[in-house]
């Protein structure tokens, strides 16, 4: 069965990486765009090879060849878009964050539900093979029990953001919502459930509503605590993983971004250290498939919608603990 894609939102990602994996995907077909800009959606459409090009998503929603749709508009959007999706029967993939607050990410997962959706949220980054295996490496004990972790990731924008993401309603957050995200859902999927969040949040750079630089301090329930550090204003020559166990560590440095790169180190306490090998992969290719086998076999997806409202309630916890300068539980 061939999957039939739609995708809301004709930006940069979606154009420079979503709709060649699409593609490119095994069992996969673009088949219908949607862009408020009938002209900018039309070129979109031409260039990928999609079949049609819409200005709103009631012609997506109509589109009996559209299966699965990818919704990549701002934030504030995704969870109208996805129920509305989801009320259609399509299958949703949504850019992370999945919603601006819990309250929607619930409803965008009962609803799928109610209509029996698949619903995932676009954490691209679990599929680098270093990300798999420093999973299985801390799952399988190697590292002993986990007790610290660190995680940079600094993506420095060349200029003013668009106008929505400057906005906490349309946006919800920027850094931690643009790149911040990214890291939050590799630190839970390696060391589970977070159990309280301190933050602080900067504007250095930008004096906007939403954060340009955020740094957040995580306690697990394993008892795991973790730093993260995020920023849309400053730049770093790499992006790093870091977890430390009671026996061992691995590290890994340039591994968060669009592509599979980067390398990862694995040691233990008498400093023996080794490099894990990989073999690169295309990360929306495998993404675009991976959902597409949950469509077919009618499985969870790799990414399930949980673990994206696992994550908004990370980021809200995030918020407020900035602004009330407290740590906030998670219950």
């Amino acid at each position: 069965m061939k999957v039939r894609w739609g995708i809301v939102g004709c930006g940069w990602i979606t154009d420079d990486q979503i709709a060649p994996a699409v593609q490119k995907a095994n069992d996969s077909e673009l088949v219908a765009v949607v862009s408020r800009d009938a002209e900018k959606g039309r070129k979109f459409a031409e260039r990928h090879g999609a079949k049609r090009a819409y200005t709103d998503l009631d012609g997506l929603l109509a589109d009996q060849e559209v299966d699965a749709v990818f919704i990549a508009t701002p934030n504030g959007q995704h969870a109208e878009e996805t129920i509305r999706c989801a009320e259609a029967g399509k299958h949703v993939l949504v850019e992370k964050p999945m919603a601006t607050s819990a309250a929607d990410a619930e409803r965008m997962i009962q609803v799928c539900r109610e209509h029996g959706v698949k619903l995932s949220v676009g954490y691209h980054m679990r599929f680098h093979p270093l990300h798999n295996e420093a999973v299985r490496i801390v799952r399988g004990g190697e590292l002993g029990k986990p007790a610290l972790a660190r995680c940079q990731f600094y993506f420095r924008y060349p200029g003013p953001p668009p106008q929505w993401r400057q906005s906490a309603d349309t946006a919800g957050w920027w850094a931690l919502g643009d790149v911040g995200t990214h890291a939050l859902d590799l630190l839970g999927w390696l060391l589970g459930d977070v159990a309280e969040v301190t933050a602080a949040f900067g504007h250095a750079r930008f004096d906007y509503e939403t954060e340009d630089a955020a740094v957040l301090l995580l306690r697990f329930q394993s008892g795991a605590i973790a730093t993260l550090d995020c920023s849309t204003a400053v730049h770093s020559p790499a992006s790093k993983l870091e977890i430390y166990g009671l026996d061992g560590n691995l590290i890994a440095k340039n591994t968060l971004g669009l592509a599979a790169t980067g390398k990862m180190n694995v040691g233990n306490n008498t400093g023996q250290r080794r490099t894990v090998d990989y073999a690169p992969v295309n990360l929306y290719v495998s993404e675009i498939q991976s959902f597409n086998m949950a469509i077919q076999d009618d499985s969870n997806p790799f990414v399930r919608a949980e673990d994206g409202l696992k994550n908004v309630r990370i980021l809200e916890a995030a918020a407020q603990s900035a602004l009330e300068k407290r740590t906030i539980p998670l219950t």
